[in-house]
């Protein structure tokens, strides 16, 4: 088993702080490589039986592996296999020891496997190097993966937070401080142009708990027009640019032809230059906010002195929440409208039944008059009619009372209306636990 033919070692920590490495390889050069990595502050662990390699590798959970020629065509066909139950394996790092004279080709399968290459017999420095940058590079990726999930954690929490309600300010309230800590920015505004699909816009945030910094002022409406080419640019692209204020930035902050090094690639904004008004230098990223094929707004992500980190998985993960942002900014937008429009029904209704109560007060008088006035004349109380004035006001009678009849029916209808109960959101449980249960 791996503790039968493994020998460790401790020694003090060398520039990789006593990294353990196993060496499956012969006998003879198993010691060669002890000493040298034993020399360079290495713990080694040294498997002379090939069949033990993945159990010492399992085991001690070292930091690199050093396995030659013939231990690794032993296991090349294992290999698949063993990632798959082991996927921690796939990011050990892994130097093939190869004899000086090979001429011949590794099979596909292990040359994916393989970090790095050695001839034997070693030579200390180069064996000592390319482990450390091995290891090194292990480190980085490791610890770029967990950067990667904190960062899709707070990405998401803020993605959340912005579905979770109806109402702009909140979403911006959550989005802009919740990027700003997530990407270590010092500053984040937001710029929404004025789009039939949703309402301008501009706000910023400034991170004050890490130091005295002026909060910027936010972007304006008058600056949409200046940005509009950029936010196309992005959309049309996919992409982010980057942007300095700083001197190496061309006359208008891009790069123009004046544009040195650290000029970006996007000219900085006046409404950001006129705010820091040269206090300090600030770099960023500027990213297109929009839905289906045009924009209507703009990200700027910003850092003061050094330039904003911002790499692949970075710009996916904020693209992604500033399309949740664009959906909720679009549907509040809708939203408000058709809250603007019953608002606008219901105030019509109050004003036709106020109308109608007008109306029936204003006519129900008069006709009751006429018709009494009517009644008092076809009775003779003012003296007898002649035939023809009788059948006239006969008709005038029995218009009047169509016309009475109608009256009432419109203040009928007008008062099942305001009896009528309002509408909205009701009970629905408290509804259908009144409702008796049939039994089968």
């Amino acid at each position: 088993m791996a503790g039968e033919d493994a020998v460790e070692q401790d020694e003090p920590a060398g520039d990789d702080g006593g990294a353990l490495a196993v060496v499956a390889a012969s006998a003879q050069d198993g010691e060669a490589l002890h000493r040298v990595l034993s020399g360079g502050g290495y713990r080694a662990r040294i498997v002379a039986d090939g069949a033990s390699v993945l159990d010492e590798v399992l085991e001690a959970g070292p930091d690199i592996l050093l396995v030659d020629l013939p231990t690794a065509l032993a296991h090349v066909d294992l290999l698949p296999g063993i990632l798959l139950r082991h996927p921690a394996l796939a990011t050990l790092p892994v130097i093939l020891l190869l004899p000086v004279d090979w001429t011949g080709e590794t099979p596909e399968s292990l040359g994916r496997a393989v970090s790095d290459v050695v001839f034997l017999p070693v030579r200390p420095a180069e064996l000592l190097h390319r482990s450390s940058a091995a290891i090194a590079r292990r480190r980085r990726h490791l610890a770029q993966r967990a950067s990667a999930g904190h960062l899709r954690e707070d990405m998401r929490g803020i993605s959340a937070d912005i579905r979770a309600t109806n109402d702009p300010a909140v979403m911006v309230d959550a989005l802009l401080p919740g990027v700003g800590r997530a990407l270590g920015a010092h500053h984040v505004a937001l710029q929404v142009f004025d789009d039939g699909r949703v309402a301008a816009h501009g706000s910023s945030w400034t991170d004050t708990a890490g130091g005295a910094r002026a909060v910027l002022a936010a972007p304006g409406r008058e600056h949409q027009e200046d940005a509009l080419p950029l936010a196309l640019a992005l959309w049309e692209e996919s992409a982010t640019a980057t942007f300095s204020t700083g001197s190496g930035a061309g006359p208008d902050g891009g790069t123009g032809s004046g544009a040195g090094p650290d000029g970006g690639n996007a000219p900085a904004p006046d409404w950001l230059r006129k705010s820091i008004a040269g206090a300090c230098t600030v770099h960023g990223v500027v990213a297109a906010m929009g839905e289906g094929d045009t924009p209507f707004g703009l990200l700027w992500i910003m850092s003061e002195e050094q330039p904003q980190a911002f790499s692949g998985v970075a710009g996916a993960l904020t693209q992604h929440v500033l399309g949740n942002l664009a959906h909720g900014l679009i549907q509040a937008q809708l939203i408000a409208r058709q809250q603007q429009a019953v608002r606008k029904l219901e105030a019509l209704n109050r004003a036709r039944i106020d109308f109608v109560g007008t109306v029936n007060h204003e006519l129900r008088t008069p006709l009751a008059s006429i018709a009494g006035y009517l009644e008092m004349i076809l009775d003779g109380v003012g003296g007898d009619l002649p035939p023809e004035a009788h059948t006239m006001l006969q008709a005038v009678e029995r218009n009047t009372a169509k016309l009475s009849g109608l009256v009432e029916d419109i203040s009928a209808r007008s008062s099942q209306e305001s009896d009528a109960p309002g509408r909205g959101p009701g009970d629905l449980v408290h509804l259908l636990s009144d409702v008796p249960l049939e039994e089968p």
